[in-house]
């Protein structure tokens, strides 16, 4: 295994040699600091057989316990499935153009897809004069579309200005104030749009304010009366409820795969944190990052959770129901990432995280059988014990071959 680590370990040891030099000419200067380099790569080589000892143990205790997890893990998998994906890594292993069998197969119900399906949708309609345009450059489908983009970005901006807090710079309020002012305008164009659509919302808006006495809302509190907010109040065309169920059906698999990210990454992070992190200046500068990782983590989820709620609204009147066995509700216990990242000793943060398991309780999150709107559950299933199976097959070849290299090295 690669000890990227290794040339910063004399840097770091020389930091302490930095307030002797730095009063030094610059020819005693550099013959000092060959002077501590070349000590260090001398203790560097005399501890050379009491370093391989220790690597040597290390790597046949860890080639020990991961083939034998690997051997497990495979046995109790169906043996026709674990040879088709061992031809699948023989394969990429080969040829990396070949398919990744470590990777997720991407949907084929993408945001950009959905759009240029409604655009085509619209052009075909207005060719056939069964669809009449009210806005020259906005159509139905682009009002829901850029509505719906506006409700992220409000999202977006009411998260930044909590983050101000009360000792905030008066650069941080204006550049708030800006990104509030612009999105303002914005705003009420689409505003305008929308009543000429849809008359019945700017009666809506016009008692607001009248029930409000007149003050303006702040721009991430204004509501923008989608479909999904008032079906049940107001009567839309299926039209329009289809076109926002379709875009808002693309964003919870985005959502979903957001989310996915950044646990991930929050994983690989506390565990880097763990392995090489030592002192309060580095656990503090760290702690730092993993908390915005945890702060994505919940935004991601709680935008999950909100358009969820928008498809349970829009799924009465379009009576669909094969949704609900997909986008299921997202608990804490679920927003967890895969398997083989949780292993963390920290039982403050498995309880956090609701995954305060033992090991034999540990299973997948649904948030990983998620693949997409096209996939059955089982294939869902097989994908992601597939992308398991070939990480646990992966790490049982790394230890092997770091034993094969350090047997070289030996030489």
């Amino acid at each position: 295994r690669t000890d990227g680590e290794a040339p910063e370990r004399g840097w770091s040891d020389a930091n302490g040699v930095a307030s002797s030099t730095k009063e030094m000419g610059p020819g005693s200067r550099r013959n000092t600091l060959d002077d501590h380099f070349g000590d260090r790569n001398w203790a560097k080589i005399a501890k050379f057989g009491e370093t391989f000892v220790q690597k040597c143990e290390e790597a046949i205790e860890g080639r020990e316990e991961y083939i034998n997890a690997f051997i497990e893990f495979d046995a109790a998998l169906p043996e026709e499935s674990t040879k088709a994906w061992t031809q699948l890594c023989q394969a990429w292993e080969a040829d990396p153009r070949k398919p990744n069998p470590f990777q997720r197969p991407k949907s084929t119900i993408s945001d950009a897809n959905i759009r240029l399906q409604l655009a085509q949708e619209d052009a075909e309609a207005i060719a056939k004069g069964s669809h009449q345009l009210i806005h020259d450059d906005v159509s139905p489908s682009m009002l829901i579309y850029q509505g719906l983009e506006f409700e992220g970005i409000q999202q977006h901006l009411a998260r930044d200005i909590s983050d101000l807090g009360p000792h905030s710079t008066s650069l941080q309020n204006a550049k708030i104030l800006e990104r509030s002012n612009s999105l303002r305008r914005k705003f009420e164009a689409w505003i305008d749009i929308q009543h000429l659509y849809f008359p019945f919302i700017a009666i809506l808006r016009g008692r607001a304010d009248q029930q409000g006495g007149g003050k303006p809302l702040s721009v991430q509190n204004i509501e923008l009366h989608l479909p999904s907010s008032l079906v049940g109040k107001q009567v839309f065309p299926m039209d329009i409820l289809r076109t926002e169920w379709r875009l808002r059906l693309t964003h919870t698999e985005e959502s979903l795969n957001d989310l996915r990210g950044l646990l991930l990454m929050q994983s690989m992070m506390q565990k880097s944190k763990d392995q090489h992190m030592h002192g309060q200046r580095q656990q503090t500068r760290s702690r730092g990052i993993l908390n915005g990782v945890e702060e994505r983590i919940r935004a991601a989820a709680a935008k999950y959770r909100r358009i969820r709620e928008a498809l349970s609204q829009l799924a009465s009147p379009l009576q669909e129901r094969s949704w609900e066995t997909l986008f299921l509700p997202l608990d804490l216990a679920d927003a967890v990432s895969l398997t083989s990242m949780e292993d963390t000793n920290k039982k403050e943060v498995r309880k956090n995280l609701g995954t305060n398991k033992s090991e034999g309780r540990k299973k997948l999150s649904w948030i990983w059988k998620v693949q997409g709107m096209d996939l059955s559950e089982d294939e869902r299933t097989n994908i992601a014990l597939r992308i398991e199976w070939c990480r646990a097959r992966a790490r049982a070849h790394w230890w092997q071959e770091e034993c094969v290299l350090l047997n070289k090295e030996m030489r």
